[in-house]
């Protein structure tokens, strides 16, 4: 976990040296209209969006999710936000802040100098194999942890708990990476988003009765039911129905084994793994629990 220490440097100092090596505050501040596209690694999702800052912009999101091809779009409109995916019903968002445009990612260091934003700093960390510099936000309920290049002071990470449900936060963490000038801003032309759970934190899976969860002692990060599929095979069955966080209303199909101490199961919401074993861009994945004394 981290904390904030005396030997960090001020946070609003971190903030202004951020908003000059991003290119300034009227460049982060000017109207901007454009194109961006991108890709993921694999080459299987393409996203694009279309903006017209600060007023509107859309982003559409199409490839293959979970074995299945889908094309999703956000829409923001002065200030509203719709959602859809093709041929279903269009429904509006609560906030702007949840979808905001790739390029809001350096727009948005602006409002960490609002008033009724708390600021704390924390303490340096190395990120990507260099030093950072951190700095803690508190506004309107919401907790974010930015991490800044200690010698570029570029942006290199966002650490943020996702509120998935009234009861349920994810922790989740963006990388930022390859950092290149256009039109007077300094933007990342690569991002990685992952799910963690700390540097110092464990997850618990917990199973009372026929319900489990899956979290640990901030947070629970998902939830659901559990049904034994069969208890004879080899290996054993069960199914995993996820009711809240990441992936709510799939089914997790698995196989699981114990040994003394260590629950494991090796599931997918594609098809029923056939062993406990994994493979390298497989659609199955692989959890090991050790019971708690």
């Amino acid at each position: 976990m981290l904390h904030s220490c005396k030997s960090a440097p001020d946070a609003r100092s971190v903030v202004e040296k951020a908003i000059a090596a991003h290119g300034g505050k009227d460049a982060l501040a000017k109207p901007r209209m454009g194109m961006l596209k991108g890709a993921t690694s694999d080459g299987e999702i393409i996203t694009e969006e279309v903006f017209d800052l600060p007023t509107q912009w859309k982003r559409t999101i199409s490839g293959t999710i979970r074995g299945k091809k889908k094309t999703a779009h956000v829409l923001m409109r002065k200030g509203q936000v719709w959602l859809w995916d093709q041929g279903a019903e269009v429904q509006e968002a609560d906030s702007e802040r949840e979808f905001g445009p790739y390029i809001g990612i350096v727009r948005s260091l602006l409002e960490l100098q609002k008033e009724g934003v708390k600021l704390s700093a924390l303490r340096e960390v190395m990120i990507q194999d260099r030093a950072a510099v951190g700095v803690r936000t508190e506004h309107e309920g919401i907790r974010r942890d930015y991490y800044f290049d200690k010698t570029s002071r570029l942006l290199v990470r966002i650490d943020q708990s996702w509120e998935t449900s009234p009861e349920t936060k994810v922790p989740m963490r963006w990388e930022f990476f390859n950092h290149k000038e256009v039109e007077c801003l300094k933007m990342p032309y690569r991002k990685v988003i992952k799910q963690v759970s700390g540097e110092d934190k464990t997850y618990k899976f917990t199973v009372s009765g026929n319900n489990w969860t899956l979290g640990n002692d901030e947070v629970i990060s998902q939830s659901g039911t559990l049904k034994i599929v069969d208890a004879s095979s080899v290996p054993k069955k069960l199914d995993l129905v996820i009711l809240t966080g990441v992936g709510k209303g799939l089914t997790v199909l698995s196989v699981y084994q114990i040994e003394g101490d260590v629950f494991s199961y090796c599931g997918s919401t594609e098809s029923r793994p056939t062993s406990m074993k994994t493979k390298p861009g497989g659609d199955s994945y692989r959890s090991n629990f050790r019971r708690l004394k």
